[in-house]
């Protein structure tokens, strides 16, 4: 999904000239690995997931380069992550602080590739982020479960 970036506002960042637009990926994390938290396999599953967000962000900014545009490829450096996917349409912010898609819930990792290459953009899904608001008023799980309460 692509974003434009619009919520940066007074928060510019330092981009070739003509880059404007962000490819937004979201990663589904190994669940079952996940669930273990706090042990090893958990620690293996986000490992894990960083691994294949590198590698797919990697080819995607290649293939963009061959076609003659830029591509910068970043994990969770450059920009904030969740913003730019919300106004991708990826999602919605959750409770926990973390992106919540419809598909994988919060067990994802945000990658993305700006670059000048001229894409439609996406927006954001605002049927899912009032579903998840208005279920997120009523649901103190994560809350509830929360080491650090």
């Amino acid at each position: 999904k692509r974003s434009n970036g619009q919520f940066l506002g007074s928060y510019p960042i330092n981009l070739p000239q003509g880059t404007n637009r962000a490819i937004v990926i979201a990663m589904e994390m190994d669940s079952p690995g996940l669930s273990t938290t706090p042990a090893l396999p958990a620690c293996a599953a986000t490992g894990l997931g960083y691994s294949k967000m590198a590698f797919i962000i990697s080819c995607l900014g290649e293939f963009i380069r061959n076609l003659g545009y830029q591509a910068i490829q970043c994990g969770n450096d450059t920009a904030l992550s969740i913003p730019l996917a919300i106004d991708a349409g990826l999602g919605a912010l959750g409770r926990n602080g973390l992106l919540v898609t419809p598909e994988y819930g919060s067990g994802v990792r945000i990658c993305k590739v700006f670059t000048d290459l001229p894409l439609v953009l996406d927006e954001p899904n605002l049927d899912f982020i009032s579903k998840l608001s208005n279920f997120c008023k009523n649901c103190y799980q994560c809350a509830e479960i929360c080491e650090t309460k």
